[in-house]
């Protein structure tokens, strides 16, 4: 199931965006700072801090991956993907997120790591196109990922 959200960002801090038909999540600047999604309803919510973002999503939303733009789970722009459920342990049941319009996280993810049971595929083209790496559940630094998958991910797959 295909995702969307689009919104832009015209101030830095709290920032709540809204969902739309389409296949991108959007936060249409690189001042986003701190975003999270989530992937059941499509919206997002972008702040000064994680904790201020992710408090804007349904409290029973369980953060099931995290994205951060420098190695070791460091950063100052950050993604997290929240949803209702866990996740289950085959790779049947995904939740597509594009980066193609993130703004701020296209092609900066550099360590991610994940919890309730799932893993993520990057994919180095939009719309999960291009070279994908192998499902991962946590890394320090993706440049150890296969032939490298910091700076590169245009698109994520959640399983």
């Amino acid at each position: 199931m295909v995702l969307a959200a689009a919104a832009s960002v015209a101030t830095i801090g709290l920032t709540p965006m809204t969902a739309s038909a389409g296949n991108h999540v959007g936060a249409g600047s690189a001042e986003a700072g701190y975003c999270a999604v989530h992937l059941d309803s499509g919206q997002i919510a972008c702040a000064a801090d994680a904790g201020q973002a992710a408090a804007q999503l349904p409290a029973q939303a369980l953060l099931v991956a995290e994205g951060f733009d420098k190695t070791n789970f460091e950063g100052e722009n950050y993604i997290g993907f929240y949803k209702e459920k866990e996740c289950t342990p085959a790779y049947d049941n995904e939740r597509d997120v594009n980066y193609e319009s993130l703004g701020a996280m296209n092609n900066r993810i550099s360590s991610i790591r994940t919890a309730h049971r799932c893993d993520v595929k990057l994919f180095n083209g939009e719309n999960f196109t291009g070279a994908s790496s192998v499902w991962i559940d946590e890394a320090r630094n993706l440049a150890n990922i296969g032939d490298g998958w910091s700076n590169r991910a245009s698109s994520i797959r959640i399983s």
